[in-house]
């Protein structure tokens, strides 16, 4: 009998270890919400690194919950400031401040939580991405722009740098009986920047002809000699045209913003 009692209160003792193990093993409430609070500040700190609007979807992928209605209303009102500066741009015709601006309000967060940058990222190779990346060719040749542009322009903004290029080549070209100065500047510039020279020379030429919003001789400059040194031709004899043109200071004023852009 004595036994008995002696295993049962033993029994019990282990049993109170195990459920205060298994609690102290089991995260609060309150831990939870710490937890969720941290995960929170780094994502919007890994964010707002470099836009204006409150957070980029891409950051929330993974954790959707995460965005609260407070999160929304500052979107929401950012993006109406933003909308308004984008239509005074329009008016004024400065392409690159209306480029800026647009990229800004499609890089951020929409009412529904739910975006292009929140789905899962395309495939940059493989079968998918050549059929449909040679469907686009097959339009562009058929002068079918519009179509072309529905197979490349998800690649492009994944950051294939093929889908770049042929948009920027793209929307060089009159579309409805005009050239969409603003995509044209956009891809060329994103282009550019990955190294297309023809990109880098279409921008050259923008500037030049101050189809930007004015003439930035400097920019252009810049433009030129990148493209030049890619093996543009045509972007070298504009160069050399520069180089005679612009002052010592304007060179060394260009050399800066190429140091900024291509840093």
């Amino acid at each position: 009998m004595i036994k008995l009692v002696l295993v049962l209160i033993l029994a019990v003792q282990i049993l109170t270890v195990l459920v205060g193990k298994e609690e102290s093993d089991s995260p609060t409430s309150y831990d939870s919400e710490l937890n969720a609070k941290q995960l929170r500040e780094k994502l919007v700190k890994s964010c707002s690194k470099k836009n204006e609007i409150y957070a980029f979807c891409t950051c929330f992928r993974e954790n959707l919950d995460l965005v609260t209605d407070d999160d929304l209303t500052k979107y929401r009102d950012r993006k109406r400031v933003l909308e308004a500066e984008a239509m005074k741009a329009k008016v004024s015709g400065d392409i690159v401040k209306l480029d800026v601006i647009t990229t800004d309000i499609s890089e951020g967060l929409i009412d529904n939580k739910i975006s292009k940058k929140c789905m899962p990222p395309l495939l940059l190779e493989g079968e998918e991405y050549e059929k449909n990346f040679n469907k686009g060719i097959y339009h562009y040749a058929k002068k079918d722009y519009k179509k072309a542009i529905e197979y490349w322009l998800p690649y492009a903004e994944a950051g294939s740098g093929p889908a770049m290029a042929n948009l920027a080549a793209l929307y060089n070209r009159e579309i409805d009986g005009q050239i969409d100065l603003l995509n044209l500047y956009h891809w060329s510039f994103k282009s550019g920047l990955n190294g297309d020279s023809q990109a880098q020379f279409n921008l050259a030429v923008m500037f030049l002809n101050g189809e930007t919003g004015s003439k930035d001789l400097i920019k252009s400059y810049v433009w030129a000699e990148k493209a030049a040194q890619g093996g543009h031709d045509t972007a070298q004899k504009l160069k050399g045209d520069l180089d005679r043109y612009l002052s010592n200071d304007q060179i060394v004023e260009a050399q800066k913003y190429s140091a900024e852009i291509f840093q």
